[in-house]
């Protein structure tokens, strides 16, 4: 058996001596970044080293500010950003998706074969130029990153075709010990999040499911709330949502309360006060500044009184978290597919802060697993879950005042 002695990127052989030299390098500056990290301690004198987090009282803290601002997590972002920009960068993306499609096939997921079946299952690129043709929808550069391992990011068929078998690897990486249920766990989680956090969907309300990608968090949100009038799911892939769609067209049991719409979740095009719930599941750490504070005050216009805004991400607090930014190597492996990653990471904490800015009175926030928050914002305002006039008419079974002799005489 050939052994390869070395790695071709961009044209150029590098030898593996000179990459594991390199990854050496890097272990070295991790372990410096550890071993100068200061030590808090809490009142009682005690270590605070295993729980990053702590407060100097020794309570636990729930911001995120403290990951963001930790010394080792910043350290390991500047190396982790040359490594991203070094030649062994290619190396990193491989691995990264192929890390990613074998945890897939692990829970007996036919990756190849479902790719192969949508790409047979018709003329999609007829079907893009139909879309396209009618619609004005600006992409804005923050999106053309390449995201998830694709050269073209989410602008490209592999990407909306591979999306909801990397969903079920995402859950089962959560959730080892469920394999296939991983992903259904990690929704179902989030869902119990957004009951406790207060989300309220009046009887016909609307709601919206931003970056909804092919369209798998919009079935789960229609699911969970049965009595919503519609449930629309928006992303500005055309290639997901044309995807999406002929999911949904295959499905005989599919809900014809959702509908997917190709547009920027920064410009829905929804009417003021429409909404009674927008989430974003697993969307905001793919977005630059900007892209996210425009999208949190769409958000906001979007939603009447007392709608909610709810969100699914990862917690940059988490202890698995804060380990894993310390270390370098695996940090690089994780941003590889992520281009705003670190931006995500060291601006979490001013999440509370957006939302309050974009006009959100109230903020909440929740865990959903050991790696992931809720987060709920609310739009101040009066929430009226009664029917309307005509229902609650049919509803009075209050004697009528007329008829009440009539009630007396019959006694």
């Amino acid at each position: 058996m050939q052994i390869a002695t070395s790695m071709t990127t961009g044209g150029r052989s590098i030898p593996w001596v000179a990459v594991l030299a390199s990854l050496s390098v890097l272990s070295s500056v991790t372990g410096f970044q550890t071993a100068v990290r200061p030590t808090a301690r809490n009142a009682g004198g005690r270590s605070n080293r295993a729980n990053p987090t702590s407060s100097p009282d020794g309570s636990s803290s729930t911001g995120l500010a403290a990951a963001s601002t930790d010394f080792g997590g910043m350290l390991g972002d500047k190396v982790a950003s040359a490594i991203v920009g070094s030649p062994i960068y290619p190396l990193l993306v491989r691995q990264a998706k192929g890390t990613m499609k074998k945890s897939a096939e692990d829970i007996g997921v036919d990756w190849d074969a479902e790719v192969a079946r949508l790409r047979d299952a018709q003329d999609w690129d007829a079907a893009l130029a139909g879309l396209l043709e009618t619609s004005s929808v600006e992409v804005p550069d923050y999106y053309k990153k390449p995201f998830h391992a694709y050269a073209d990011g989410n602008l490209c068929w592999e990407a909306a075709w591979e999306q909801h078998l990397a969903s079920k690897a995402v859950g089962f990486r959560n959730f080892p010990e469920d394999a296939e249920r991983g992903e259904y766990l990690l929704r179902k989680g989030y869902e119990a999040q957004m009951e406790r956090l207060g989300v309220l969907v009046e009887d016909g309300g609307l709601v919206v499911d931003l970056g909804c990608g092919s369209g798998t968090s919009t079935r789960y949100l229609a699911e969970q709330f049965p009595s919503a009038g519609k449930v629309v799911g928006v992303d500005l892939s055309p290639y997901m949502l044309l995807t999406g769609r002929f999911m949904q067209q295959e499905d005989e049991n599919a809900d014809p309360r959702v509908e997917l719409e190709y547009g920027d979740a920064a410009r829905t095009g929804l009417e003021d006060n429409s909404a009674s719930l927008v989430s974003l599941s697993l969307v905001v750490h793919e977005l630059s500044t900007e892209g996210r504070r425009s999208i949190l005050a769409e958000a906001f216009r979007i939603l009447r009184p007392g709608g909610s805004v709810s969100i699914m991400e990862m917690d940059p607090s988490a202890p698995g978290y804060i380990k894993l930014r310390n270390n370098p190597m695996l940090f690089s492996i994780l941003r590889s597919t992520e281009p705003y990653l670190d931006v995500y990471f060291s601006e979490a904490g001013n999440i509370d802060a957006e939302l309050q800015e974009a006009g959100f009175t109230t903020v909440r926030k929740s865990g959903v697993t050991g790696r992931h928050m809720a987060v709920v914002g609310v739009k101040g305002g009066t929430f009226d879950l009664r029917a309307d006039f005509k229902q609650r008419e049919k509803d009075d079974t209050h004697l009528q005042t007329h008829r009440a002799d009539v009630w007396v005489k019959t006694r």
